[in-house]
């Protein structure tokens, strides 16, 4: 847990919130935190079913949607990003598109970050690696992460961290592709947060979003909660 919480804590203060049970078992270690008299209360979740999408809504680098959906979790999104994954060697992994909300206590703030949003190219964005590494030590997948991203781990202690115990249904759902993704809106996430944060606009670990996700590379509908 500490090893967890640390690295996150490295990591930004942006995140993104799932819809199932990895929800629960961050949500859980936060409240763990808060009672041991943590001060860093946030919303702590890997976003798994994270968003599906095509474009920022009227903002620049768009592409045109893909057949996902219905969108049902997030049906009023402040942007979609639809992209194609490949790994290191070229191989194509899939198609992923994602659906995002955001969330700001502020509607000052809020309002800046959908200006934000509306000014970003998706299309030139990376995926962020230690979000890549942290989702794949999730899974029990850390092997992988040459593969996807190429070089060393961007931190050497997610090494340390222990798989979350998830059925087999859901880790069913965590392909390269969705790895990928889910990492995708990390960067755009964290990139509009820091913007926010050098114009003095945003609270510690105050920006948060909720997404739904699709892939050409999951085995059906999402398994009910």
């Amino acid at each position: 847990m500490d090893a967890f919480e640390e690295t996150l804590r490295r990591v930004g203060r942006a995140s993104l919130v799932d819809d199932l049970e990895v929800r629960r078992a961050l949500d859980d270690l936060a409240d763990a935190q808060a009672r041991a008299g943590s001060h860093r209360r946030r919303r702590l979740a890997l976003p798994v079913v994270i968003a599906a999408g095509a474009a920022l809504l009227g903002g620049a680098g768009a592409m045109a949607a893909t057949q996902f959906g219905p969108w049902t979790t997030v049906t009023d999104p402040d942007y979609v990003v639809t992209r194609d994954w490949y790994d290191v060697e070229g191989t194509y992994l899939g198609t992923c598109e994602s659906h995002v909300r955001i969330e700001h206590e502020s509607p000052e703030v809020l309002a800046e970050a959908r200006r934000l949003l509306a000014a970003l190219d998706l299309d030139d964005l990376p995926p962020d690696p230690t979000w890549v590494a942290l989702w794949l030590a999730s899974w029990d997948r850390l092997g992988d992460y040459p593969r996807l991203i190429g070089g060393d781990l961007p931190d050497p202690s997610i090494a340390d961290l222990a798989p979350l115990d998830a059925s087999g249904d859901v880790i069913a759902y965590q392909t390269d592709a969705r790895i990928l993704q889910l990492a995708l809106l990390m960067t755009v996430h964290n990139e509009i947060s820091a913007d926010l944060q050098a114009a003095g606009l945003d609270a510690e670990f105050a920006f948060t979003g909720e997404g739904e996700t699709y892939c050409s590379s999951d085995p059906g509908p999402w398994p009910a909660s």
